[in-house]
């Protein structure tokens, strides 16, 4: 980080489009989705341990487990955050969930959370609303859209890099557009193990040339910011 008073930010990759930000004692996880956790991802729900806040992009189920958001709030109580069509889907399961809308800003959980216009990616069926969300000013998590409107660059862009609705040049181009210092790709479980490295291979040497770091991590692995 470029100040050394600022507090220190660990990022996690959970598995596909679910990371977990921990700051000053708070933790956060966004996206919990089915492709996130065990049988499919590497890690399991309650391996993540207790959560402050939940943060939901969208309504898709590799975005939105039912069973991945009524654990975390069954155990943790997490306060839960999205825009309004997440919120309705949540309360109708019994999770209050706090609306934020699009240029809006809160705290929620101890993280300021800015809600951010991002329309979902084309797919084959109608998208639901989708947002994305910057964490304490730093972190910026589109969910499923390669259209960012942010008045300036993050630290940390979590990156879609898979996906039945981009191609990666066009991910990629986004990326450079956006100018992060740090790229973390997500949105990439649909990709078989074998040609992920070639692809994370790829997508670094081209954000390189933007002097964009790019940062793949394992579902469990972490660093700090």
């Amino acid at each position: 980080s470029t100040s050394s008073n600022r507090n220190k930010m660990k990022i996690q990759k959970i598995g596909h489009s679910c990371l977990l930000v921990e700051e000053q004692g708070k933790r956060l996880l966004i996206d919990p989705g089915g492709y996130s956790f065990a049988p499919i991802g590497k890690l399991r729900l309650h391996d993540v341990g207790a959560v402050d806040c939940v943060l939901i992009t969208h309504e898709h189920a590799d975005h939105c487990s039912l069973e991945a958001v009524q654990f975390l709030y069954a155990n943790h109580r997490a306060k839960f955050a999205s825009h309004a069509a997440v919120a309705r889907f949540l309360e109708a399961k019994g999770i209050p969930c706090e609306i934020l809308g699009l240029g809006e800003e809160a705290e929620v959980g101890g993280f300021k959370i800015a809600c951010v216009e991002a329309p979902h990616g084309a797919t084959v069926l109608p998208p639901p609303p989708n947002c994305g969300f910057t964490v304490n000013g730093r972190v910026f998590h589109p969910g499923d859209s390669l259209v960012f409107k942010l008045a300036q660059p993050p630290e940390v862009l979590c990156l879609p890099i898979a996906g039945p609705w981009l191609t990666q040049k066009a991910a990629l181009d986004a990326a450079r557009a956006l100018t992060p210092k740090l790229v973390i790709p997500i949105h990439d479980a649909m990709i078989k193990e074998f040609s992920l490295d070639g692809l994370y291979a790829r997508s670094k040497t081209y954000l390189a040339e933007s002097g964009i770091d790019f940062r793949p991590l394992l579902p469990g692995e972490s660093f700090e910011i």
